[in-house]
Order: C-alpha cells, then structure tokens, then sequence
C-alpha cells in the first residue's frame, strides 16, 4: 500500500467534509420566513372625510430575514418591484419598520404582531407635498392578516 496515495485520499475526504460542513452552517444560521398577507380592512382620511375601501384581493409578500434584519417587501400593488427595508426593529411581540418616502411627503410606519399574524401600516401624509394637494388624502391605515407562506418550488 502507498502511503501517499492514502494521503491524498484521506485528505480529499477531509476537504469535502469541511466545504458541505461550511454550506451547512450558512444555511443554518439564515433565518428566514415567507409570509402571505390579505388586506382586510382600509380607510382613509381624504379632505377631512374617513372612507372605507373594500380589500382587493392582491397578495402582498412579505420575505423577512432575521439573520440580517431585513424585510424584502413586494407590496400589494402587482408589477410594482420589491422594496428592501433594512434595520428592522425585533421584538418578541412585533415586528416594526417604517418607510420613508420624504421627497414625496409620505411616512408609513408598519407593525407586524408575531402571535396575531396582523399586519398594521398606517401612512401619513404631509400637508406641503404635491400627492396631498392633488389627492386631499392626510391619513390612511391598511390592516392584513398574514400567514407563514410555503416556497412552492
């Protein structure tokens, strides 16, 4: 028996444990969920007025990464891209993160509760900005239920 042929053997075994242990552990260790959120309620403040809209029945989808606190958003409007939101704030309770679109006057702030699966995304508009001379909305509150969504393929 050669004994260097046997090394090179026991090695080649060696690297292949250690490179599909390394892929293991960066599988373990990202955390993430897929949610499927149906809107079911929505109203609005439109020049001083507070309407009810029916829900539509689009599907927001919600990717949400606990290894790097991020929330990869596709929205309730489909053809629309996703949005990353980055710094999520965790608790055991919520999930929060806030969207922030200055240049057009507009903030929601969003609260994902982790034992109701309610999803609440309330949208303030500011008075100054051209979407609230044009529209009149001030106000506006989105509340969904969201259920953990399996990966089809």
């Amino acid at each position: 028996m050669n004994w260097s042929s046997y090394g090179r053997q026991y090695m080649k075994k060696i690297f292949v444990i250690f490179v599909i242990s390394l892929l293991w552990n960066s599988n373990v260790y990202s955390k993430s969920i897929n949610l499927s959120c149906k809107m079911k309620t929505s109203k609005a403040t439109i020049n001083g007025k507070i309407t009810t809209d029916e829900p539509t029945d689009h599907e927001q989808v919600l990717i949400i990464n606990f290894t790097h606190r991020t929330i990869k958003d596709y929205g309730l409007i489909p053809g629309f891209p996703f949005y990353v939101h980055e710094n999520i704030t965790i608790s055991d309770s919520t999930i929060t993160w806030t969207e922030n679109f200055e240049y057009l006057g507009v903030i929601t702030k969003n609260v994902l509760n982790r034992i109701s699966g309610q999803l609440v995304s309330t949208t303030h508009y500011d008075t100054n900005f051209l979407f609230h001379k044009s529209t009149g909305i001030t106000f506006g509150q989105v509340v969904s239920e969201c259920k953990v969504k399996d990966k089809k393929f």
